[in-house]
């Protein structure tokens, strides 16, 4: 209650937002019942089902999506985070119950985890090396079956603590709730993250970027994305990284890194950012990551070609691209023969990755200061997923929630509230060609606040608009 003796302005737009995510939880459970499987993938099209299920999903979704933004647009005390914060934990704990409705991707690191605990090398071979009878194989989404695990070593550790290689349902369990300690340890650390460098109404606002938002909520405590573990190395490093302690903020960012290298931009952005720093500090930097890189690349140098799809001159794996551009390219072109689809995608992918270097660098020369750095991380991670990345999917727009949280109120990070709703939004009719033309809609409205941004227009594209003119002969 607030001093008045009334109920907090925010407590109705949560409750919408806990009560969706009920529905979705029960939903889930009935979808076991209906079904007869926890498995999303290869199953025969039941249409009434198919039209129900979506139809519930949309307006759960985007209830929890718009009670997301409303309290956005509330004048929220320094006082009233910490009852964010259980509603948040609370939310949590009632996602902890779903079961898969939108991934199935729980599977495939379970079964990597099996394979590991087998001996069988995850990083050479897919799911498909386990036993055709196995229960973790047979669960496992068609398109990663015969593809490595692309993750780090810090996921292949836990993939394998938690598999329990006897029990499907064991192994289901104990990885959600490790999910769930992870979601915990990064509400938390964003909490003590806006109780040091956030106040007034920003603080809640920078908070509930994170701790309330639909596709962390969803996505970690519910579909138990391993994203989670990365999720935690790049809260801590915008943490320390804000408290000037940078050695602590380099080996958060390392150990993202270790998860997944989908955070390889924002460690180029953070030594550049170095350079200008402190020289000696971006020495030791390179003397240590020298002693890791012959490690690193010979692990790693396998994933990028999975991850990027580089152009093959055996044509086009459509099974590889998802949610992309590149997708539509290679789509539309099928028609034309394998030669010109070749051709159109290679063209595509080099163009693409040449632009995104471009930008890279100058980003890089122009990251001097720690709002740039966040600045520029938010924003190169998003044009690289919406333009060059063969494989977008919708929790990718987790990466750039920490970014967002420490940018405050400014324009684009308005276009990341918005991403957000319509990242949930979206599962009602998510396939590979509606999500490849939704995220062409996404990226003309990063467009639109990019350019609202002026000091994001100016940084990257050297262009400030001019202080409006007074008009001649006025004082």
């Amino acid at each position: 209650m607030t001093a008045s003796g009334h109920a907090p302005a925010w407590r109705g737009p949560v409750s919408l937002m806990a009560a969706c995510f009920a529905g979705l939880v029960a939903l889930s459970w009935f979808r076991l019942w209906y079904v007869g499987t926890v498995n999303l993938d290869g199953l025969p099209v039941d249409m009434p089902w198919e039209i129900g299920r979506r139809t519930a999903m949309f307006f759960l979704f985007f209830g929890a999506g718009w009670s997301f933004l409303r309290i956005l647009s509330l004048e929220i005390g320094e006082g009233e985070v910490r009852g964010l914060l259980t509603s948040s934990v609370l939310i949590q704990a009632v996602l902890l119950l779903s079961l898969p409705l939108t991934s199935n991707d729980i599977f495939s690191n379970l079964a990597y985890g099996k394979m590991s605990i087998l001996g069988i090398d995850a990083d050479l071979l897919g799911a498909a090396a386990l036993s055709p009878d196995d229960p973790f194989r047979g669960m496992v989404t068609a398109r990663w079956l015969t593809t490595p695990i692309v993750y780090g070593p810090v996921i292949a550790f836990m993939n394998r603590l938690v598999t329990a290689p006897e029990s499907l349902w064991l192994s289901m369990a104990l990885f959600k709730a490790v999910s769930f300690a992870l979601s915990l340890a990064i509400t938390a650390l964003a909490y003590l993250y806006c109780a040091r460098f956030k106040g007034g109404a920003s603080r809640a606002r920078s908070f509930a970027m994170i701790a309330l938002n639909p596709v962390f909520l969803w996505e970690i405590s519910a579909q138990a994305h391993n994203d989670s573990v990365m999720l935690l190395g790049i809260v801590a490093f915008v943490f320390f990284v804000s408290a000037r302690m940078e050695w602590r903020a380099f080996l958060s960012i390392l150990f993202a890194f270790a998860a997944k290298i989908a955070v390889l931009p924002v460690i180029g952005l953070y030594l550049a950012y170095t350079f200008f720093a402190s020289r000696k500090r971006l020495a030791l930097y390179i003397v240590f990551l020298a002693s890791l890189s012959a490690v690193a690349a010979l692990y790693f140098s396998g994933k990028l070609g999975i991850i990027l799809v580089p152009p093959d001159s055996g044509g086009v794996d459509m099974t590889r691209l998802t949610n992309t551009p590149l997708y539509l390219v290679a789509r539309l072109l099928a028609s034309a023969g394998p030669a010109v689809q070749s051709a159109g995608y290679k063209a595509y992918w080099t163009a693409a990755m040449v632009a995104m270097a471009l930008l890279g660098l100058r980003m890089a020369w122009r990251a001097r200061s720690a709002d740039r750095l966040f600045l520029f991380g938010l924003a190169f991670t998003v044009l690289f997923n919406l333009v060059a990345s063969p494989t977008y999917q919708p929790w990718y727009c987790l990466w750039v929630l920490p970014f967002a949280m420490a940018l405050g109120e400014r324009p684009i990070v308005r276009f990341v509230e918005l991403y957000s709703v319509i990242t949930v939004a979206q599962y009602a009719i998510l396939n590979s060609l509606s999500g490849s033309i939704i995220n062409l809609g996404v990226l003309a409205l990063f467009l639109i606040y990019f350019r609202k941004d002026e000091e994001l227009l100016g940084e990257v594209v050297g262009f400030r608009r001019r202080p409006a003119q007074g008009v001649r002969g006025q004082c």
